[in-house]
């Protein structure tokens, strides 16, 4: 685990992201298409990557 990783930017062309991807990390925001999610909103970050 990376404790000191806070924030990263995942890339357009990511495809797929499974349900547990931030189970175990201390990242706080990430970034995709522009749009910044919180810890609290990445269900939505990962709707938005898989285009549920």
């Amino acid at each position: 685990m990376c404790e000191k990783l806070k924030s990263i930017t995942l890339p357009d062309s990511i495809s797929e992201l499974d349900d547990g991807t931030f189970w175990f990390s201390d990242i706080e925001e990430a970034t995709y298409k522009g749009k910044t999610y919180k810890q609290n909103q990445f269900p939505n970050l990962i709707k938005a990557v898989n285009g549920d």
